[in-house]
């Protein structure tokens, strides 16, 4: 069994989103960052394995597995076990090759994993990593079979689809090229996030919460813990400055037919 990491998940919401894009990063960080050869990452992998449904859930994971070896079968997965301990085991032998456990919490969710991911990009941001997770095991029902099964197939697929935006291809004689740091610029203006269905309202989110996206564009979102109170701070001071302004007379004059300031 690979010995488990320490090694510290994506939202949707990117910094200057909630006023919060704190950009200290030089002119020349930026040309170190678009000149760095750009390669295909790890594949993080959320797994929850309720003790009640132990064996539909591994079925779940023979099923992902099985899509990664038959779209890119020496993709490194790190992956965090929440929830049954017997099931450890199992795990670490139907995932393989290229396949270490980071870390095994009793209790957890899939910000534990996004988090992670999210750090690996602080420190590898030329990198493309993707996100999956074993849909369906917290909730099973038909729609979200149907979800997981496409959502990861088009996660996987993605990794290729990218890794080619940052390469050239000759058709004559099929030999694939690094690109220079104008074709990086290029690439880098095509697509930094893909996924089966990407969506814009009411948040910016992928369907099913599976992806592959560059890490120069991850690690500008929010840090996936903060993510959540941030956002609530935000809609909060949204909603009192809403509140002031209904409360200002000249609001209802404007919001009123034929209503007047008394």
């Amino acid at each position: 069994m690979s010995e488990e990491m320490d090694a510290p998940l994506l939202l949707k919401a990117t910094k200057d989103q909630v006023n919060l894009l704190q950009s200290n990063e030089s002119e020349s960080n930026m040309t170190d960052v678009l000149e760095a050869a750009t390669k295909l990452g790890p594949i993080f992998y959320n797994v929850y394995v309720p003790e009640e449904r132990s064996n539909d859930t591994l079925q779940i994971i023979e099923e992902q597995i099985r899509f990664r070896n038959d779209t890119d079968p020496d993709a490194p997965i790190l992956y965090t076990l929440i929830g049954s301990r017997k099931v450890k085991g199992s795990i670490q032998r139907m995932c393989q090759p290229n396949c270490t456990r980071r870390k095994y919490l009793q209790e957890g969710n899939e910000i534990d994993t996004l988090h992670a991911l999210w750090e690996y990009c602080q420190d590898n941001p030329s990198d493309i990593v993707t996100y999956i997770h074993d849909k369906g095991s917290f909730h099973p029902s038909d729609a979200n079979h149907n979800a997981r099964g496409v959502g990861t197939k088009a996660a996987l697929q993605c990794r290729r689809l990218m890794m080619n935006q940052h390469t050239d291809v000759d058709p004559t004689n099929d030999r694939t090229v690094s690109n220079t740091t104008d074709k990086t610029k290029k690439a880098k203006s095509t697509c930094s996030i893909c996924s089966y269905r990407f969506y814009a309202f009411p948040i910016y989110h992928a369907r099913a919460n599976m992806w592959t996206a560059e890490c120069s564009y991850i690690r500008d979102l929010l840090p996936p813990r903060q993510y959540e109170s941030t956002v609530l701070d935000m809609y909060r001071e949204t909603s009192e400055t809403s509140q002031d302004i209904r409360n200002h007379k000249f609001f209802y004059l404007l919001a009123t037919p034929g209503g007047t300031i008394v």
